[in-house]
């Protein structure tokens, strides 16, 4: 890549070589060669079909040396470009990251209510987990209480940050010496846990506790008190777009890269949380 652009300084091809020998570095972690030659793309060829994913691939590296300012800066400058896409979700949840890094925990909770609005359910359960870890940061206990109680009505019931957050809300009645509260919890968790043994500790404790509160059922807004039921970042950076599809407002196809990676839609790059995944949940003590 370094030849081609030394020979072809100008070439309708140099943005393309310049994507392909940043991303290189990029693997090689080289992440300051990799941002200076992800920086040129954009200022010398903003309009190139690689630019918008340079500007991910950017902030990736800035991240990945420790300039998380700049980082900061060009995730912001990346979701403006990509609103109303997959990848500008991505890059609000990759920017949370940053935010809790840099200690801008009150730009965390916003971004995470930015990514809430107009959200599938799994994707707020994780937003709201995510919001109480920042809440815990910020040593507002009370604030994460809220966040894990507000995740009680919730749907998915058995979605791994919904039993999650009921968790760490059952220890917290009980700190508090809520035995109905953290009864009703327990009996949530063991409806609802998809992991077995997740399920039988909350199940232990549940009985406990629902003992010492003399039997009876969570008080009304508690866990069980109105329930309706009977019972990386090295694989981020952005690829190129399929060579078969043409840009948009052009009479002849994209150019084909040579080596070109792993073909997959420039508009869905892979993120560090993703919203659907699991999480480890261990068994409770």
């Amino acid at each position: 890549f370094e030849r081609f652009l030394e020979n072809f300084p100008t070439s309708e091809d140099t943005a393309l070589a310049l994507f392909h020998k940043a991303g290189a570095h990029y693997t090689l972690k080289q992440f300051e060669l990799a941002a200076k030659s992800y920086q040129r793309l954009i200022d010398e060829y903003p309009k190139a079909e690689y630019a918008k994913a340079a500007l991910f691939n950017l902030a990736l590296a800035y991240k990945a040396t420790g300039k998380l300012d700049r980082a900061e800066q060009s995730y912001r400058m990346y979701i403006i470009s990509a609103e109303g896409e997959p990848s500008g979700k991505d890059a609000q949840w990759e920017l949370v990251e940053v935010q809790k890094e840099r200690k801008n925990f009150r730009e965390a909770l916003e971004t995470l209510e930015r990514i809430e609005r107009g959200a599938d359910n799994e994707t707020v359960l994780e937003a709201v987990f995510r919001k109480s870890e920042v809440l815990l940061m910020m040593d507002d206990r009370d604030g994460a209480v809220l966040a894990w109680q507000q995740m009680l009505p919730l749907t998915p019931k058995n979605n791994a940050f919904r039993i999650k957050g009921l968790i760490n809300l059952g220890e917290e009645y009980e700190k508090r010496k809520d035995d109905c509260g953290a009864a009703g919890v327990y009996e949530d968790i063991t409806r609802n846990a998809p992991q077995g043994n997740v399920a039988q500790a909350a199940r232990e404790r549940a009985k406990a506790f629902r003992a010492s509160c003399g039997g009876g059922k969570a008080p009304k807004g508690k866990a069980g008190a109105d329930s309706d039921e009977s019972s990386g970042d090295l694989d981020k950076t952005q690829v190129m777009p399929d060579d078969e599809e043409a840009p948009k407002g052009k009479g002849k196809p994209a150019k084909k890269a040579p080596a070109a990676p792993a073909k997959k839609p420039v508009e869905a790059p892979a993120k560090k949380a993703p919203k659907n995944k699991e999480i480890n949940i261990p068994g409770m003590n």
